[in-house]
């Protein structure tokens, strides 16, 4: 059964990778765009409430997100204001194997292709093996047969000699060695959603302020032995975008960034998140906050 399950996970995996492809040619001729952040494809996941991230993207602004689980629609989030924008719901995921589909509603009524991730939702292990038989239980001993004919001979019991009672030599009590306590092993977790400082969600870095910006945050579970972090920075109007992993809870970038120049005010919106990896190289849930960027400190009348 377990292999039976692997093999459909894959055929899955294999369906929403061609949907992702679909969904980013259409997406050329102004269809909107809609991608998973998290889960991440074939994870594995506690039964319970699940956070699905998403991300949507259309020239004209996103609407919605709609989420369907097993092709079956459950939800729609109403999206904020933005040509690239961050929603995220909460799934009470139920035990098993799970298809979690979205689907971008842009604000012209277009929809984008769906975009999905299969996930297992608590430890299925392995099924009963075919073909196997029950162990036999405790087998009964035949009960005597009597020879007919024969009879039993008398059990005498002999008169006991008496024997001396020997007399108990005392001897010294061992004294018990002392074992060490064994230390515990921590049990690799999965990190929760990082806390991010700066900069502040909203914030508008102008001339005053220093641009470019130290990004900063701080892991929010000292339970948690968090091994590294992974760090995304972008704006697609502007064409900036950097992503790449930490071992430091902070980055600066080399050169300040650039402001959005087809906008009346210069305002340029970017959006960063960052996630923490555990011992085991689980990576937790991730956080997202956006800043906007002016030459003069004003986004908007």
């Amino acid at each position: 059964m377990g292999l039976m399950r692997r093999r459909a996970l894959s055929m899955v995996l294999v369906g929403a990778l061609a949907a992702s492809l679909v969904a980013v040619v259409a997406a050329a001729a102004g269809q909107p765009r809609a991608w998973i952040d998290a889960p991440l494809p074939g994870s594995t996941l506690s039964p319970g409430p699940v956070t699905v991230t998403v991300h949507g993207a259309s020239a004209g602004g996103i609407k919605a997100i709609r989420f369907l689980v097993d092709a079956i629609p459950t939800a729609e989030v109403a999206a904020p204001p933005g040509d690239l924008v961050t929603v995220a719901w909460t799934w009470a995921a139920d035990p098993g194997e799970h298809l979690v589909s979205v689907v971008a509603v842009g604000a012209d009524g277009l929809v984008s292709t769906p975009a999905a991730v299969a996930v297992t939702v608590g430890d299925l292990g392995p099924g009963p093996t075919p073909g196997a038989s029950p162990s036999p239980g405790p087998t009964r001993p035949a009960p005597a047969t009597a020879t007919p004919g024969a009879t039993a001979a008398p059990t005498g019991s002999a008169t006991p000699t008496p024997r001396a009672t020997p007399k108990p030599t005392a001897k010294p009590t061992p004294k018990p060695t002392p074992r060490p306590t064994p230390k515990p092993t921590p049990r690799p977790c999965e990190p929760p959603p990082p806390t991010l400082l700066n900069p502040i969600n909203g914030q508008i870095i102008g001339p005053d302020d220093q641009n470019p910006p130290t990004f900063r945050w701080r892991a929010s579970s000292p339970d948690c032995n968090v091994t590294g972090f992974h760090l995304h920075v972008w704006n697609n109007v502007v064409g900036y975008e950097k992503e790449f992993d930490l071992s430091d809870n902070s980055w600066t970038p080399a050169n300040p960034l650039p402001d959005d120049p087809s906008d009346p005010w210069g305002c340029a919106h970017y959006q960063w998140q960052v996630w923490s990896y555990g011992p085991g190289g689980d990576a937790g849930e991730l956080a997202t906050d956006t800043f906007r960027v002016s030459p003069d400190g004003h986004c908007g009348p």
